[in-house]
């Protein structure tokens, strides 16, 4: 067994505990700097993908889709081609700069979540009009021993990301994926994401928004048919036959967990009826006050120093917010317009803005 150079005495005996066990070796392996640095590296970074893509019809666990979001973000990062279709991934990485741990029987759930995304298909449109899949890999290595993963993209998942897409891209956080434990959460947090450049654009909203504190400044929205959400989530028909169940299970779980665990946004979800019978669902989100970023047990100085300054940030913009609301809202419209990339980061705007109004002579 390789010995591990940059561990501390007390964790080079935790991973002589896994002589036999090669992937107990390879997590215990990254408790280390490496790791944090990576987490560290997920918390900082967002994924880019298609709307395309992040809006397409799938199914796959939980780990699975955590992987999947991380695979095709390398693939955008490297700036890969239809005829450099791999990507390598270092799994230890993956598992702890995306929370994928469950003790003894990570290796068991990484696994199969490996052979899951390795199946993995998506149907981009399935209607009474046309059916399109793509099928994702083409090819799968992976190696326990030392901990390396690569995928091979089909040629035509890979010409799929290279082109350009009119509908525009979908910006979220990787940190906000490794909080959630829910396949639903997590695609849930991409879909509402995929359709951000929307906020503020309501030329009006319900009745039921308006009286469950929905503002429409700061508010976008997405909706679906009971019908639609069996086939985005290729939910099979002997399953949840019941309304009430699939709203509970399907809706109301998922959207609770990622209104927890993400700070800064909100989903309410406002069901639609016909009779007394349930249409479907409008999902309203909303931005709202940043949450102070929490300090961490053992945490280092640099992590220590980053959670200071993000807060220190956060702060301030919704303290320019709250002191210029006119100024601060005319500026940020004219960060959004001299922004000329596909897609955009609310909050790096916000940050603009604020610097923006310094530069003015604006002060807290």
């Amino acid at each position: 067994m390789r010995k591990n150079t940059s561990v501390a005495p007390y964790q080079q005996s935790q991973l002589d505990n896994f002589k036999n066990d090669p992937f107990g070796y390879v997590v215990m392996g990254y408790y280390s700097q490496k790791h944090l640095a990576k987490q560290r590296e997920y918390a900082e970074n967002s994924v880019k993908q298609p709307n395309e893509l992040t809006r397409g019809f799938y199914k796959c666990s939980a780990t699975a889709q955590k992987l999947f979001v991380v695979t095709v973000s390398e693939f955008l990062k490297l700036k890969k081609t239809s005829s450099d279709r791999w990507v390598s991934l270092e799994m230890s990485d993956v598992i702890f700069g995306l929370n994928i741990h469950d003790g003894t029987a990570t290796r068991d759930i990484f696994k199969k979540a490996v052979n899951e995304v390795g199946d993995l298909h998506i149907i981009l449109q399935d209607d009474e009009h046309e059916f399109h899949r793509l099928n994702l890999i083409e090819e799968v290595k992976y190696n326990w021993d030392w901990g390396t993963l690569k995928y091979k993209f089909s040629e035509q998942f890979a010409s799929f990301l290279e082109a350009d897409h009119k509908n525009g891209f979908t910006i979220f956080s990787l940190e906000a994926t490794g909080k959630l434990q829910s396949f639903y959460s997590m695609r849930y947090y991409e879909i509402a994401m995929s359709f951000a450049g929307f906020k503020g654009q309501c030329k009006d909203i319900s009745q039921w928004a308006k009286e469950n504190g929905v503002k429409k400044e700061n508010s976008w929205f997405f909706a679906y048919s009971v019908e639609q959400l069996r086939t985005l989530f290729r939910i099979k028909e002997d399953e949840y036959q019941d309304v009430r169940n699939l709203r509970k299970k399907i809706v109301e779980i998922p959207i609770e967990e990622l209104n927890q665990k993400i700070p800064g946004l909100q989903i309410k979800v406002e069901k639609v009826y016909k009779g007394r019978k349930i249409q479907g669902f409008i999902f309203w989100i909303s931005e709202t006050a940043k949450v102070k970023k929490l300090h961490k047990k053992d945490e280092t100085k640099e992590e220590r120093n980053d959670i200071n300054q993000i807060n220190k940030e956060n702060e301030e913009v919704e303290g320019f917010k709250k002191k210029y609301p006119e100024e601060f809202e005319k500026e940020l419209i004219e960060v959004q317009k001299a922004n000329t990339s596909p897609f955009q980061i609310g909050l790096l705007d916000e940050f603009n803005v604020v610097k923006n109004l310094k530069v003015k002579g604006f002060k807290l």
